[in-house]
């Protein structure tokens, strides 16, 4: 409760801060982020399910009075360019609603809806909102180096024990964390290539993303990483080759060196994994979990064609339940 009465008390003052000197409005989503990770940075990582104020993930109440400010100050306009895809949005809105409700009204399922329409709303407002300003480039250079700092915040309380991986916001799965990272180094490569930063620090901030999404033990977090920079360098000539080589050297000593011995498990678990799923045998090794739940779900999916089960963690748990019977916790 305290956590929750903190980043409440913070969210405020941070809204009223940008009401007050309205310059610094555009850097809401960054005095955002810092909310989650500097005051608590001596925190080791908190269930997410245990520090909830009002069935919200405390760790949301900053970006949710950030997107409010945003949403608010550009007064719900959009481009008009955005107005077909509104409008999907807005039947997309009415489908979960309806669908959710079918089996009777519950609180978490409200709080699902809504979450929905917000993000809605506040793609399509923000995109308006920043689309305006003429520093849109230096925002998001500002956006890079708070992740940057938030980054070595979640490697040093990592190399001193204070947590398990690199996860520097302590109310939020490292899954979800993970999406700020993946996010920002394609914005990493933009603003290198307006020059607006210089070569030493981008190769400072790009080592650091890396170090922090392998020690991260995110198994999707290091696909995307490579993926977007198999995209970003991909080029058919000798330096390309050289770089791959320069690399493959570099994993093959990682590996020899017990540094990656963890990550090379889950990729394991991932293999026992794919032959589960081709094999149709379920054992209890490895990620078996995933493969219930990937069952369940194409059960549930079978079931409810049309209508699905509804949106939000009650209706989610109610349909496994009653598609699968077969599931053990333990």
């Amino acid at each position: 409760m305290l956590y929750s009465i903190i980043i409440l008390l913070l969210s405020v003052i941070m809204v009223i801060y940008v009401l007050l000197v309205q310059k610094h409005g555009k850097y809401v989503v960054v005095f955002a982020i810092l909310i989650n990770v500097i005051p608590f940075f001596y925190l080791e990582h908190q269930d997410m399910n245990g520090t909830r104020f009002l069935s919200v993930p405390i760790s949301y109440i900053p970006f949710l009075f950030a997107s409010l400010f945003i949403i608010i100050k550009n007064k719900f306009l959009i481009l008009e360019s955005d107005k077909i895809f509104a409008f999907w949005s807005i039947v997309f809105i009415i489908y979960i609603t309806f669908t959710s409700f079918l089996n009777g009204f519950m609180l978490s399922t409200m709080v699902y809806v809504c979450s929905y329409a917000l993000n809605f709303i506040l793609y399509l407002t923000t995109k308006n909102y920043y689309s305006k300003m003429l520093d849109s480039d230096h925002i998001l250079k500002i956006m890079v180096y708070t992740l940057f700092l938030v980054s070595i915040v979640g490697i040093f309380k990592y190399i001193i024990g204070i947590t398990n991986d690199t996860n520097f916001m302590p109310f939020l799965n490292r899954n979800a964390t993970i999406i700020f990272i993946i996010t920002i180094v394609p914005i990493l490569f933009y603003i290198k290539e307006k020059n607006l930063i210089g070569k030493n620090i981008y190769f400072i901030i790009n080592i650091t993303f890396i170090i922090l999404i392998i020690y991260m033990y995110s198994r999707s977090a290091i696909l995307a990483l490579i993926l977007i920079f198999f995209l970003y360098y991909y080029k058919l000539n000798i330096k390309f080759l050289f770089s791959l080589i320069i690399i493959f050297i570099v994993f093959i000593i990682l590996i020899y060196s017990g540094l990656l011995d963890k990550q090379l498990i889950r990729f394991n678990e991932t293999l026992i994994t794919i032959n589960m799923l081709n094999s149709g045998v379920v054992e209890h090794v490895g990620d078996y979990k995933r493969i219930v739940l990937i069952n369940a779900a194409i059960d549930i999916i079978k079931d409810n064609l049309f209508f699905g089960v509804g949106v939000g963690g009650d209706n989610y748990i109610n349909a496994f339940s009653l598609s699968v019977d077969y599931y053990d916790s333990d």
